[in-house]
């Protein structure tokens, strides 16, 4: 019967009403059906009282352990409780004492410690429900006979004993729980048998589940697992299993789509869950197993996600969803590596980097000028190139390296040599393609040049072919990417910081108290602006940290250069042969070439690929990558 009445409620008319206790066990029996009718007994002493009545304990013991399993829960955990009043109680309301359950208590009754006549109640109600095949008494062998064994041993074949099994269970009320299991393997051995029972009768099946004493959700999803993958499955057959009583849950089909190996010749057909599922379904349980298999590295994963994809029909929307990594991903990824990757994909935040295996599965799909391929690229140029792993391995960092990266270029690590070579093979193999190189890509290279304080040659790749297809764009293109530099970049405060003092600054005439025009004001500004200039160039020299932003600074005045030329080309007018690169720190001034199809980025390139010997060119050789790699921090993407 339903009821509206609550615990709260309840306690404030305790509080206001001394009932009586016969009331107060009335009002119980409203709140039999919830789940909070055990947890009563526990809100206050006077309501425990009202509990000791043996009708009450029987309903709160039946709610608590089920009408199958409450005598023998009582026996294990409660046995001082079980008196002769208390079995009657639940005798009356229908509870099966099960027959293994009186033969064991038989057995052990000098040392079970029952209270007196429980154990004489139990036989007289074993003898008149069981008769003769009651095992007690002058039967020496009386434990090669119970119903434990004859379970265990006939569920190995259930065609051939099918109805005795029947018999033990249905007749003698036997449960699997009865039997103690000592390890995993043997809990395995019976869920196997019952998944073998329930291909051939899925209602006695659903009956052992009920009543396995395993919580539910646990022993379902094992059974409902043994059962997919049996050869013999049908679509018809699985169908009425889930009928019958057993639950075949989204958490179950994302699984069983994981696992769909397009080499394993023996995985069951998809046409299994296209029978018990609806289309909205299986496409919402598709999406997360795809986003579970972008979070793994391995050929099995990325063969399995292009099988999925074929056999569910995806669509761009729903590869966009899984392919998107979540928020809680982003924050949990941070907090196990101690810095932030700022990846576009779930593969990406995973992984620390992108597989040349994965991104050709987007661009074989969807073609390269999608804006997947941008995202792929992204992840590619921030980790670079990374290898399958034979199984997925956790990120493991200790707590000095994550203290390093923190220092040390912000914690997000360099590549190695061989990495690097290998990242700046697979992006020019995409850019060679044709994929799109947008905003987003040129945000992230951004990124990674200040917080990292160094122009890796994958990010000058990548500025050298967006320069050249910015140069041959057209008009309104370059008019967007000039806006973009200067917001993103030139006219960014976090940047403007970093650079130099221009040589030719001086200050205000407000700076010095003497009169305008006279020569010893003008003197006296001449004095100032060497004070202050050589005392800038003291501080800065004493800086340790002054000489990390060289190679900022230098891609800040390099996207100047191209800024201008971008300008000028807008303007039509001739692009100067030599531009001076400005807010260069200490030392000469650096002219940069721009001769016709070659900007500033191209060039700074070819320098340090050729090692050029200037000042402010630092050549990038194996050695020295490998030197400033030493950190600790990037042994993950090994």
């Amino acid at each position: 019967m339903e009821s509206d009445l609550s615990m709260s409620s309840l306690s404030l008319i305790e509080d206001q009403n001394d009932l009586p206790l016969r009331l107060w066990q009335k009002i119980f029996l409203y709140l039999q059906d919830t789940p909070e009718f055990p947890l009563l007994p526990t809100v206050s002493k006077r309501w425990a009282r009202a509990f000791k009545e043996p009708e009450m304990q029987a309903l709160r013991y039946i709610k608590q352990y089920g009408e199958h399993l409450v005598f023998f829960q009582l026996y294990k955990r409660h046995r001082s409780q079980l008196s002769f009043e208390l079995v009657e109680s639940l005798l009356k309301r229908n509870c099966p004492l099960p027959k293994y359950l009186i033969e064991m208590a038989y057995g052990t009754k000098l040392s079970n410690h029952l209270p007196g006549g429980t154990l004489e109640r139990w036989l007289a109600y074993g003898y008149k429900n069981y008769g003769d095949k009651l095992t007690i008494g002058g039967i020496t062998n009386a434990a090669f006979h119970n119903d434990a064994n004859v379970f265990i041993s006939a569920m190995e074949e259930p065609e051939e004993y099918m109805e005795r099994l029947k018999a033990v269970v249905i007749d003698h009320h036997y449960s699997p729980s009865f039997n103690p299991l000592q390890n995993p393997a043997e809990w395995d051995r019976v869920y196997r048998g019952i998944a073998n029972i329930t291909l051939l009768d899925p209602s006695f099946g659903a009956l052992l589940l009920k009543t396995i004493g395993q919580p539910f959700q646990k022993s379902n999803e094992i059974i409902l697992t043994h059962i997919i993958m049996s050869p013999g499955l049908t679509p018809t057959l699985l169908k009425s299993i889930v009928e019958s009583g057993f639950e075949f849950t989204d958490t179950m089909l994302v699984n069983f789509m994981v696992g769909m190996d397009p080499l394993d010749q023996d995985f069951p057909d998809i046409s299994l869950v296209r029978a018990i599922f609806d289309q909205d379904k299986l496409k919402q349980c598709s999406i997360k197993a795809l986003y579970n298999l972008f979070k793994e590295n391995t050929g099995y994963a990325i063969r399995t996600c292009d099988h999925l994809m074929t056999v569910f029909e995806m669509d761009e929307e729903a590869v966009s969803i899984a392919l998107t990594p979540l928020e809680s991903d982003v924050e949990a990824m941070r907090e196990l590596r101690g810095y932030h990757l700022p990846c576009a994909t779930t593969f990406g935040i995973f992984n620390g980097g992108m597989s040349d295996a994965f991104w050709p599965l987007l661009s074989t799909r969807f073609g390269v000028q999608h804006k997947f391929m941008e995202l792929c690229f992204i992840d590619l140029i921030v980790g670079g190139t990374i290898s399958h792993r034979m199984q997925t391995e956790g990120d493991q960092h200790s707590s000095m390296s994550s203290l390093i990266g923190d220092y040390f270029g912000k914690g997000i690590p360099h590549l190695e040599a061989e990495t690097e070579a290998a990242t700046r093979q697979s992006m020019t193999a995409m850019m060679e393609l044709g994929i799109p190189l947008g905003p987003q890509s040129f945000q992230v290279v951004a990124k990674l040049v200040y917080e990292t304080r160094r122009a890796a040659p994958r990010f000058l790749d990548y500025m050298r072919r967006l320069e050249k297809t910015i140069l041959a764009g057209d008009a309104d293109a370059r008019r967007n990417w000039i806006e973009l530099f200067n917001v993103q970049v030139l006219a960014q405060k976090q940047w403007m910081t970093i650079l130099a003092p221009d040589d030719q600054a001086t200050p205000s005439s407000s700076a010095v108290s003497s009169e305008p025009g006279s020569p010893k004001a003008k003197d006296n500004r001449s004095s100032f602006a060497q004070l202050l200039k050589s005392v800038t160039e003291t501080v800065r020299s004493m800086d340790i940290m002054e000489g990390r932003w060289r190679e900022v600074r230098k891609f800040y005045s390099r996207l100047q250069v191209l800024v201008h030329r971008l300008e000028a080309s807008l303007q039509g007018d001739v692009v100067p042969s030599v531009v001076q690169e400005q807010n260069q720190p200490t030392g000469p001034k650096l002219s940069i070439t721009t001769s016709d199809g070659q900007g500033p980025f191209a060039q700074w390139l070819d320098q340090l690929e050729m090692g050029s010997a200037h000042p402010d060119l630092t050549p990038v050789t194996a050695t020295a990558t490998k030197k400033r790699s030493t950190w600790g921090i990037n042994t993950w993407f090994q």
